[in-house]
């Protein structure tokens, strides 16, 4: 099974990084909880939790290694994988997200924003390259016409009607 999800949830584990084959993967644990008022009691009651194995690749993986701790409050968009496991007696099923964006989440503190001095820029999966935060696509000579395309991401609001 593999959908896009975005979660709000605080870092369980500290960020570690590893490079099987040459590219570098950070990791951690992701933990969300859904709270809610209870009326009854008049007070906030959690939910239960919902734990995530957070997989970030490449140049957003570095960033991400640099930029977050243990216990922040963030933001993940990617890939969503349910997988089985069996391992001897045991067996249980893990969820697992592979990121293709993540931030701080605002709403319980700031940040400061760095941006990053590698001049090259990174390969996105459309094609496009990032070149300090202008984007040409491969193959295209500057000098060419090439149409610029923006991408509008709605607030999550406007698609509480879809649901």
């Amino acid at each position: 099974m593999s959908d896009t999800i975005s979660i709000v949830g605080n870092v369980a584990t500290e960020p570690k990084q590893a490079a099987p084959g040459g590219v570098p993967i950070t990791s951690f644990r992701l933990a969300a909880s859904q709270r809610h008022f209870d009326r009854a009691s008049s007070a906030w009651v959690d939910g239960n939790t919902n734990w995530y194995t957070v997989s970030v690749f490449r140049v957003l993986g570095d960033h991400a290694l640099e930029s977050l701790k243990k216990g922040d409050r963030i933001l993940v968009r990617g890939r969503l994988r349910i997988r089985d496991w069996t391992t001897g007696d045991k067996s249980g099923t893990t969820a697992e997200i592979d990121a293709d964006a993540l931030g701080h989440d605002l709403q319980w503190g700031t940040t400061t924003f760095t941006r990053a001095e590698n001049g090259g820029g990174s390969l996105s999966a459309n094609g496009l390259r990032e070149q300090n935060n202008n984007f040409q696509l491969d193959g295209i000579d500057n000098n060419e016409s090439v149409v610029n395309t923006v991408v509008f991401f709605p607030p999550v609001e406007a698609l509480q009607e879809f649901r």
